[in-house]
C-alpha cells in the first residue's frame, strides 16, 4: 500500500458517526480504521475504496495497550515514512446527552471511558 496522501486514523469506527467521519477523511487523506469489529470495518473499506479512497482496517480494542501497540506497528509497516496528520477519537463510552457546558466532571469523564 503505497500514497502520497498523509494518514489519518480513527478509532471507533462503527456504522454511524465514526463511519460518516472516516468516509469524510478518506477524500482527502489516506484513512486506518480502527474498531472491535472486523465486519464493520470490512464494509467501510469497501464503501471508502469504491469511492476512489484507501483505507486500511485493523481490528484493534482501544481499551487494550498490546492491540493498539499492534495496530500502530501495522500502520508503520503498511505506509513506511507517511505522515500520520490526524487522529480522531470516536470510542463510545458512555455519553450522556445533554448540554456540553450543563455536565459535571464525572458525567465528561465517563464518556472516555471504553464499555468492555
Amino acid at each position: 500500500m503505497s500514497t502520497a496522501k498523509a494518514i489519518a486514523i480513527i478509532a471507533g469506527v462503527g456504522p454511524g458517526t465514526g463511519a460518516a467521519v472516516a468516509a469524510r477523511f478518506a477524500k482527502v487523506y489516506t484513512v486506518v480504521l480502527l474498531a472491535r469489529s472486523a465486519s464493520t470495518l470490512s464494509s467501510l473499506v469497501q464503501k471508502i475504496t469504491q469511492s476512489g479512497g484507501e483505507a486500511l482496517a485493523i481490528p484493534t480494542d482501544v481499551s487494550d495497550q498490546k492491540s493498539v501497540d499492534e495496530a500502530f506497528r501495522k500502520v508503520k509497516e503498511s505506509y513506511p515514512g507517511q505522515e500520520v496528520r490526524v487522529g480522531v477519537y470516536n470510542v463510545a463510552g458512555r455519553p450522556k446527552m445533554q448540554s456540553f457546558l450543563d455536565m459535571t466532571t464525572d458525567e465528561w469523564a465517563a464518556g472516555f471511558e471504553i464499555p468492555k
